[in-house]
């Protein structure tokens, strides 16, 4: 099923760069500039939505799970007796570790490792042990990268996802309230260009988003400075002229609320 599902990202890959590459077509043969939210940003942010809670909850779960096996667990010296396979790795085999250990009262228990790796020890060589004083049977490798720095980084990981997906969020939010103002009798005036800026927080990995920021002075003469919503494939400053003003509509009743329209811009510019 793996297997599948990386052949299936692969192809749609491989569609994104092919597209991008041979049939972007160029700033002159365009009418308009593609803009907008997409849905694939829409699906990616959800998706963190819920991958970035869930990474870092089991990972923090299993983290405090592991530090309480160090408090109560008793350390010893056991033996690799056997390795078995468990699935493979970018084409070569992971094992687990079969090891033998022993307790306390000096009784024999096995045991075998939960992680797997493409380089376990050497069968007769001595790892450290962990083993449950209570249920010697319970006994695990005390390898610290897979029971400390492994979950960390999966915390990392989550809390990096969930800071992503909020900070995107509030970037959709945003740009849906400003873009009333377009569908609104909103007042209009107009900013200078001031530069691009690539917009990672919603870029594709074959499509980049880019936007525009826009300096505007309102009736009261107090300098504001805007953003646009997000321009796909093609980089502003490859047509933005600073001498064309950028169409805004403001809210008249908060002049801090701009919408640069990007479409009619972009046309100004190609005249």
């Amino acid at each position: 099923m793996s297997k599948i599902a990386a052949i299936v990202f692969a192809a749609v890959a491989l569609l994104f760069w092919f597209r991008v590459t041979f049939f972007r077509r160029s700033v002159a043969e365009l009418k308009t500039i593609p803009t907008g939210v997409s849905k694939v940003s829409y699906f990616i942010v959800a998706l963190f939505f819920f991958l970035g809670p869930w990474f870092a909850t089991m990972s923090i779960t299993k983290l405090i799970t592991e530090l309480q096996r160090e408090q109560a667990w008793t350390a010893t010296v056991g033996e690799v007796y056997a390795h078995q396979e468990a699935g493979t790795s970018k084409g070569r085999v992971k094992y687990r570790t079969s090891f033998r250990f022993k307790d306390e009262n000096g009784v024999e228990r096995e045991g075998s490792s939960e992680e797997s790796t493409v380089n376990p020890p050497a069968i007769g060589s001595t790892v450290k042990v962990l083993y449950d004083p209570v249920d010697p049977g319970a006994a695990e490798i005390d390898d610290g990268f897979y029971r400390f720095g492994f979950n960390l980084a999966l915390i990392a990981f989550g809390l990096f996802a969930t800071t992503f997906a909020v900070l995107a969020s509030l970037q959709v939010i945003k740009l849906q309230k400003l873009s009333m103002l377009a569908l609104s009798a909103a007042g209009r005036g107009t900013g200078t260009f001031v530069k691009s800026k690539r917009n990672w927080l919603l870029s594709l990995r074959h499509r980049p988003s880019y936007r525009i920021i826009v300096e505007y002075t309102d009736l009261a003469g107090r300098k504001y400075l805007t953003e646009s919503e997000p321009i796909w494939d093609t980089d502003p400053k490859e047509w933005a002229r600073t001498e064309v003003p950028v169409p805004l509509s403001m809210n008249p009743a908060d002049t801090s609320m701009a919408w640069v329209r990007v479409q009619d811009y972009f046309l100004a510019c190609k005249r």
